[in-house]
């Protein structure tokens, strides 16, 4: 009685963010999305953990559970399965990605997506660029972060028109959501309403990965007052 009391206060909480480790009642895991969907049928954000391949108990939980701002997903899954929300996230990611298809990253709809263990080839993701570059997905999307399974031959992916950037040239770039943050060096791409891509490349352990930052020029008052803030951090005085 104790127990249930705890979860019932649980979910007078303003906020819901759950944890699901799928390996820890499998027998249950239905019965509890169950119990969770009769409490709230929405929550901010879910970490799906599991060693078991399982699409069955992960659709299960996003099939009856809205998400409305980030899903992190740590589960072996099958090469046939579907995410089925098309919810605007805050945030995406993936850490085993063999069933993130070319397809299925047109449908991810988030403004960060972090895809690990990707298996799409150079091609797809020169591809998916050039729809990016003619506004025909993604167009709210401000950061992308994905593995590349052909490191050897990047000349594939930036086959479409591009600039690379002098490093040592700093920019102050904002963000779509109009956050400010200094780029350096990087190659950078356009779409055709004005938003920027800047690519890098690196190395995490043994795999390359694609990110790519998306944002529109800050103006001359945006970078004056970031050149003040710095100036002002260095004498210690404060400025509004």
């Amino acid at each position: 009685m104790k127990l249930l009391r705890i979860i019932k206060e649980v979910f007078l909480f303003c906020r819901h963010s759950i944890i699901f480790h799928l390996d820890s009642y499998p027998l249950q895991n239905k019965a509890i999305i169950d119990f969770i969907k009769s409490r709230t049928p929405s929550i901010d954000g879910c970490d799906i953990y599991g060693k078991t391949e399982t699409d069955e108990d992960v659709e299960y939980f996003l099939n009856n559970l809205n998400v409305t701002e980030y899903v992190r997903i740590d589960v072996k899954l099958s090469d046939s399965f579907r995410f089925p929300q098309d919810n605007y996230l805050e945030y995406f990611v993936v850490y085993s990605a063999s069933w993130v298809t070319f397809d299925q990253l047109l449908h991810l709809n988030a403004s960060r997506l972090y895809i690990h263990g990707s298996i799409l080839t150079n091609q797809e993701l020169n591809s998916y660029l050039l729809l990016w570059m003619t506004s025909q997905c993604h167009q709210n999307l401000k950061f992308l972060l994905i593995d590349i399974t052909e490191p050897q031959s990047l000349d594939t992916i930036l086959n479409l028109p591009h600039e690379r950037i002098n490093p040592d040239v700093e920019r102050i770039v904002r963000l779509p959501n109009n956050d400010t943050i200094l780029l350096k060096e990087g190659i950078d791409i356009k779409r055709n309403d004005g938003m920027t891509g800047t690519i890098h490349f690196d190395w995490r352990l043994d795999k390359m990965r694609l990110m790519i930052f998306l944002y529109k020029w800050a103006t001359n008052n945006e970078c004056q007052k970031r050149v003040l803030i710095a100036m002002n951090r260095y004498w210690n005085k404060d400025i509004k």
